[in-house]
C-alpha cells in the first residue's frame, strides 16, 4: 500500500511539473514570435523610409558607421532571442528525460512491490497449507488414538445361566456383556426380545427393520461396563448381564418344534453405547436353539 502511494504522489507532482514547464516554453515562444515579428516589422518599416521617392530621384546615403551600428544592434537581438530559444528546448528536453528517468524508475518501483506481494501470497498459502496439514495430522492422530482406546462390547448368549425350557413357563434367556476394550462403554442400553415357533426366523428380521440403527433415546437401564480384567467373567467387574424374558409361555408344540427344527427359540438384541470421547457405537447379537439343545450364534445379526 506504501508503494502505491509513493507512485501516485510522485507521478502527480511530475504532471504538475510538466505543465508549469509547458506553459513557461509556450509563454516564452509567444514572447520570441511578437518580438521576431515586431523585428520584421521595423526591418521592413525602415525599408519603405530608405526606398528613393520616384518624383524627387535623390538617394539617401546612410553613413557606413550608422549602418554597421544598425546591422549589429539587429544581430545582437536575433543572437539573444535564439539563444532564449535554445535554453528554452534544452530545458524541455531535461524535464522529459527527467519524467522518463522517473517513470521507469516507478515502473521498477510497482514492479518490485509486485513481486514482494506475490512472494507474501506464495509464503502465505504455504504457511496456510502447513497449518492444514498440520491440523490433518493431529486430528488423524486423535481418531487412531480414540480407534484404539474405544471400548468394544461383545454380548453372548451362554453366561451366566444357560437359558431353562419349561412347558408353561415363560422363556428366561440371560445375555452378558463383555467389554474387550481399553476404555468403559458408557450409557450401555439393550432392547432385545424373544422369539417362539416356527416363524421365529423371520419375525428376527422383521425386530431388526423397526430397529434404529443411530443414536438410540429407548427408555431402560443404562449400564456401566468397564475393560476386561482379572480372571475373566463371571468374576471380573468388567461381564454385566441382563435377563430377556419370553412375552408369552412354551406351549407342547413349541417344545417339539424346538426339539427337531434349529431355532425354535430365539433370542435378538441391539445394544447402544458410547465412549469418553461422546463417540457412538453399536452392537447387535442374534442365539437359537438347536435340537440337540445346544445354544447356536445366528447366521445373521451378530
Amino acid at each position: 500500500m506504501e508503494g502505491a502511494a509513493q507512485f501516485v504522489s510522485v507521478a502527480k507532482r511530475i504532471l504538475r511539473e510538466l505543465r508549469a514547464l509547458t506553459e513557461t516554453v509556450s509563454t516564452s515562444l509567444l514572447g520570441v514570435q511578437k518580438k521576431i515579428e515586431a523585428i520584421v516589422e521595423e526591418q521592413q518599416a525602415k525599408n519603405q523610409r530608405e526606398q528613393t521617392p520616384p518624383i524627387l530621384r535623390a538617394e539617401l546615403e546612410i553613413p557606413e558607421p550608422v549602418k554597421s551600428n544598425w546591422k549589429s544592434d539587429n544581430t545582437k537581438k536575433v543572437r539573444r532571442e535564439l539563444i532564449v530559444i535554445g535554453v528554452n528546448v534544452l530545458t524541455l528536453f531535461s524535464v522529459g528525460a527527467y519524467a522518463f528517468i522517473n517513470y521507469h524508475m516507478l515502473c521498477a518501483m510497482r514492479e518490485a512491490n509486485k513481486t514482494a506481494s506475490d512472494s507474501f501470497a506464495k509464503t502465505l498459502c504455504q504457511m496456510q497449507a502447513q497449518t492444514k496439514a498440520q491440523q490433518d495430522a493431529i486430528e488423524l492422530a486423535r481418531e487412531d488414538f480414540q480407534r484404539e482406546q474405544r471400548p468394544y462390547i461383545f454380548a453372548t448368549g451362554f453366561k451366566p445361566n444357560t437359558p431353562v425350557f419349561e412347558v408353561g413357563k415363560p422363556i428366561r434367556w440371560d445375555i452378558q456383556f463383555i467389554n474387550h476394550g481399553r476404555s468403559p462403554a458408557l450409557h450401555l442400553h439393550t432392547n432385545a426380545a424373544i422369539f417362539i415357533g416356527k416363524d421365529a426366523i423371520k419375525k428376527v428380521d422383521d425386530f431388526f427393520s423397526t430397529l434404529p440403527k443411530g443414536h438410540s433415546n429407548l427408555p431402560g437401564i443404562q449400564i456401566f461396563v468397564p475393560p476386561l480384567i482379572g480372571n475373566g467373567c463371571p468374576d471380573s467387574p468388567s461381564c454385566k448381564y441382563t435377563s430377556v424374558l419370553s412375552r408369552s409361555t412354551l406351549t407342547p408344540d413349541d417344545m417339539k418344534f424346538m426339539q427337531t427344527n434349529i431355532g425354535g427359540v430365539i433370542v435378538a438384541g441391539r445394544s447402544w453405547y458410547e465412549d469418553f470421547f461422546s463417540n457412538f457405537y453399536m452392537a447387535d447379537f442374534c442365539y437359537l436353539t438347536l435340537p440337540s439343545g445346544a445354544i447356536s450364534a445366528c447366521l445373521k445379526h451378530n
